[in-house]
């Protein structure tokens, strides 16, 4: 202890020898200075605390002796200025007060022009002196009054349907309302009924708008006047479906042309679904599709999941909500063909000079184990389509797809997808020499030979 004690004490005598080590300690010191300085110079401070909570609490006042309630206030919260000692309020935040309404002389129903009482929220004693609250005064609104919010039912006497469909719910909208009046008579309120009168037979989705509404209570019809509701109108919906079960389909994408789609399949887990749907739309339906299967990201083991997705008003009466695709994987054999190179550039417009920045690629490919044995580099093909990313522009770089290709091999797909990088400059101008007596091409052969064969032609 003794030996580590003394290098301690060596360390930190030679510390003082750099110069950066001095830079640190000075700092730390006057940060220290400063805050014995500050606490015992001013030991008080202010501090100003933005969107303190307004509490209206009307329990044991006159509002509440008077049996009035707070129908609305013009205030959420309020802006803070208080005054105490540094170590009381330093970390003093808004949340931890409250600003409480004064309820004073409050006797009977009307607005009234209120003044706030700034507390601790835990109900501790305040270490602070307020020096303004911002706005200063709230106007509350009293009145014995009461809001309640019930279900929204809808009465349909006179609505069938016909043979081979069926009424589903009948759906309000909104299906839960708030009622406001009198106390007494909303707290017997249990719902409010929606009235369609209209005598209907249904073959189909029907859609009514009433504004003949009834209240009940428990024990029967309640009387609705000084009773408020937010509608006028009510919206009810009559869902009246047609009955069918779909089989489940799916769609390959990003497909060759040259492939074999029926070399490939998924067994579907669930394979069907019962549908309803609002109309007729099913009469001539017998699948449903649930997705796309990107052919690049098949591999030999690969299991696929979609959500089940329907139209609005449509049901899925199985219960089911998701489907699983699995690959039937029988014989399949995956192999990597690793840094090849003949990548060709397709489509490119001739004002420019396409240059291949990707050298090799290392493309993975997956089919029948017999195929795949066969298959060498020169069965495969890569090639970049520049009309897929058309406009180009001048001495601009392109990540691009490549596309690879076994045109003889219509079992076989690539696994994953290849990116390459080219580079776009304009085309280079061919200079072209010409004399008196002959042409020469940039490749050096004489234009101004013409073969027998063609000569003759030509006379002809």
């Amino acid at each position: 202890m003794r030996n580590f004690l003394r290098t301690i004490k060596i360390k930190f005598s030679k510390s003082f020898h750099n110069d950066a080590t001095i830079i640190i300690y000075s700092l730390i010191i006057s940060i220290l200075a400063w805050l014995i300085i500050s606490i015992n110079m001013y030991p008080s401070t202010y501090q100003t605390l933005k969107n303190v909570p307004v509490n209206i609490d009307i329990e044991g006042t006159s509002a509440a002796a008077n049996n009035l309630q707070v129908v609305s206030h013009d205030v959420e919260k309020v802006n803070v200025k208080i005054n105490g000692q540094r170590t009381d309020i330093g970390d003093l935040k808004a949340s931890q007060l409250r600003a409480s309404v004064v309820i004073e002389n409050v006797t009977s129903a009307g607005e009234y022009v209120l003044g706030f009482n700034i507390e601790m929220a835990d109900g501790s004693k305040n270490n602070f002196t307020v020096e303004s609250i911002t706005p200063s005064t709230i106007t509350v609104d009293f009145d014995e009054y009461a809001t309640k919010e019930v279900p929204v039912e809808a009465n349909t006497p006179n609505v069938s349907v016909e043979s081979g469909y069926y009424k589903d719910t009948v759906v309000c909208t909104p299906s839960v309302i708030e009622i406001s009046g009198p106390k007494n008579q909303i707290d017997s309120v249990e719902k409010l009924v929606v009235n369609v009168n209209d005598e209907l037979h249904l073959d189909n989705y029907y859609t009514a708008y009433s504004s003949d509404w009834t209240l009940y209570s428990e024990s029967g019809i309640v009387d609705n006047k000084n009773i408020e509701i937010p509608e006028n109108e009510f919206k009810v919906d009559i869902p009246v479906y047609m009955k069918k079960e779909l089989e489940l389909s799916y769609t390959l994408q990003n497909v060759p042309s040259y492939f074999d789609e029926s070399s490939i399949e998924f067994e579907l887990s669930p394979s069907s679904i019962v549908v309803t749907s609002p109309n007729k739309a099913l009469l001539e339906q017998t699948t449903w599709h649930i997705g796309y299967i990107d052919l690049r990201d098949v591999t030999a083991d690969s299991t696929f999941t979609f959500e089940i997705e329907l139209p609005s008003g449509y049901q899925n009466l199985s219960g089911d909500t998701t489907v699983t695709a699995k690959l039937k994987s029988d014989n399949l054999e995956t192999k990597t063909f690793a840094n090849m190179s003949n990548i060709s550039i397709i489509n490119a417009p001739s004002q420019y000079d396409i240059s291949l920045m990707t050298k090799s690629i290392s493309p993975v490919l997956i089919g029948p184990a017999d195929d795949i044995e066969k298959i060498t580099d020169m069965d495969i093909v890569l090639e970049i389509d520049v009309s897929s990313i058309l406009p180009l522009r001048a001495g601009e770089e392109y990540s691009v797809n490549v596309n690879v290709l076994t045109p003889n091999y219509d079992k076989v797909w690539t696994q994953g997808t290849y990116m390459a990088v080219i580079q776009v400059d304009e085309a280079q101008e061919t200079t072209v020499s010409s004399d008196s007596s002959s042409k020469s091409d940039s490749t050096g052969i004489d234009d101004s030979y013409i073969s027998p064969e063609k000569k003759s032609a030509d006379d002809e």
